[in-house]
């Protein structure tokens, strides 16, 4: 009976150990709807790279290059062109894990889009993890080792057409991950504005 339990036990850990996901899983595991410059031996290149210590840079199928910049056991980031980075984190949320992922596109004015998946990259509504401002807005982690997320929005009606001009205020919201959803981290009144 107890080589029967022992046995159950172990069983039942391997199963466990191969349902975690790690970030290199998730980022072999990409969709190529989010990634159609890369091929699947780019992304296999990408990893052994950085694995080695290497600049994880490849040509990629636009005739350009493409970088995978930072990649550990809670983040990865991905610099696909000059003009559009992935910044993707996993999340725990009631022992599940969850794919956060900040698209920033351009250069000159940029803008982000905060996505959400399941770890087997089936889209979950943004509006369910985090409240995100109407106008456009610009969103980064704080750092490779946190969860944390900065949004920064302006008030401008347009801000590209206001990019430039002085009393242009910008508001910096920071996000904190809780398990559940992101929520602000500090009160509208302390964040910061300047111009």
């Amino acid at each position: 009976m107890r080589k029967i339990i022992i046995f159950g036990i172990l069983i039942l850990t391997t199963f466990a150990a191969e349902a975690q996901n790690t970030m290199k899983d998730v980022f072999l595991s990409m969709p190529k709807s989010l990634t159609p410059e890369l091929t699947e031996n780019n992304r296999l290149d990408m990893v052994d790279f950085i694995e080695s210590k290497m600049k994880a840079r490849v040509d990629n199928l636009l005739d350009g290059h493409s970088e995978l910049l930072m990649l550990n056991d809670k983040a990865f980031s991905l610099q696909i062109s000059e003009t559009l980075r992935y910044d993707v984190r996993l999340l725990l949320a009631d022992g599940d894990s969850i794919i956060c992922l900040v698209a920033t596109y351009g250069k000159d004015a940029p803008e982000s889009n905060v996505t959400f998946y399941k770890a087997s990259w089936e889209p979950i509504p943004s509006s369910q993890l985090i409240t995100l401002p109407q106008q456009m807005y610009v969103a980064s982690f704080v750092s490779p080792d946190n969860s944390a997320l900065q949004i920064i929005y302006s008030q401008a009606l347009n801000p590209v057409a206001m990019y430039g001009q002085k009393n242009e205020k910008e508001i910096a919201v920071m996000l904190k991950w809780n398990g559940k959803r992101f929520n602000e981290k500090c009160s509208f009144n302390r964040c910061w504005c300047w111009s």
